[in-house]
């Protein structure tokens, strides 16, 4: 079983789901961010482009959440989840953060 951190949002995002999600409008107040990030996660952050796409793409693989919901996310919690993926990102070399940044 994957260990996770769970993020509690400061907003609470509310979407409308497709009908793969049920369907309706739902609202999501927390997020499950696993502690390790695979290969698959890294990937969807090449078909993106510039730096917040790559992010948010990143989330959205992580955290399992449709779109439009990570559409809705406010910054302060885009920042919040960024920085929980940050430690297992930081530890490889080659993705995480450089000593020139």
């Amino acid at each position: 079983m994957t260990e996770v951190t769970t993020i509690t949002l400061k907003t609470p995002i509310t979407f409308q789901a497709d009908k793969f999600d049920g369907g309706g409008e739902k609202t999501i107040s927390s997020v499950d961010v696993p502690q390790r990030i695979k290969a698959k996660h890294l990937r969807a952050m090449d078909a993106q482009k510039g730096e917040v796409g790559k992010a948010l793409a990143l989330i959205q693989a992580v955290t399992g959440l449709p779109q439009a919901a990570v559409d809705e996310m406010d910054s302060d919690d885009v920042e919040s989840i960024s920085e929980a993926l940050g430690g297992p990102l930081s530890e490889r070399p080659g993705i995480g953060q450089t000593s020139s940044d």
